[in-house]
């Protein structure tokens, strides 16, 4: 049957209460003690945390006749699937009912390219801007260790540490009187940088 793109979405895209046809790569699949056979999919759309592959359940109770040509690391055109919360753990998760079709589906289908083509594309922008900005704080603690900052003059007003901590700028030098309590290093001889 011909897919009606009305209904096809992306993971990030299900909303509870929905009906829908996703394209997925299948990680995983496992039976847990219910019964269920949960797949985890992903389709490189979830927001993810570090640079692990954010995955999304697929429950299926009952219809597992249904997967019996899926398999993991392959990807699969999983047709009316209903999004809801399991009310066993509140989690947001795909369930396969009795309307649902599963069919597998070629890694170079167009939906399946279009979807790694917008992932690959998304994690290099990520790559840019992390690279950029570890560049913009590189250059600023460059730039803080180069400044040289004149001594306070002796009538400068005294600071309190929590003066010095408030203050938004760190490029700046204070006048604070304190009473130490230890120091490192334990020689205070080794504070003194001699010039060569």
């Amino acid at each position: 049957k011909p897919v009606n793109n009305t209904y096809l979405h992306t993971l990030s895209e299900l909303k509870p209460g929905t009906f829908s046809d996703v394209v997925c790569l299948v990680l995983s699949r496992e039976t847990n003690l219910d019964g269920e056979c949960i797949l985890q999919v992903w389709d490189g759309t979830l927001p993810e945390e570090s640079d692990e592959r954010a995955t999304f359940p697929l429950v299926c109770r009952g219809f597992t006749e249904k997967l019996r040509g899926v398999a993991v690391d392959s990807w699969s055109l999983f047709r009316n699937i209903q999004c809801g919360s399991r009310p066993k753990d509140q989690i947001t998760a795909g369930f396969i009912r009795s309307t649902t079709d599963v069919m597998a589906t070629l890694h170079t289908d167009g939906r399946v390219t279009a979807l790694l083509s917008d992932y690959n594309k998304r994690k290099q922008e990520q790559k840019k801007a992390r690279a950029e900005q570890e560049r913009i704080e590189r250059e600023q603690r460059m730039r803080i260790s180069t400044t040289i900052i004149p001594p306070p003059r002796p009538s400068s007003p005294v600071s309190t540490i929590r003066d010095i901590l408030d203050y938004p700028e760190l490029t700046m030098i204070f006048l604070c009187s304190v009473r130490v309590i230890e120091h490192h290093p334990i020689d205070i001889r080794e504070f003194v940088q001699h010039s060569s």
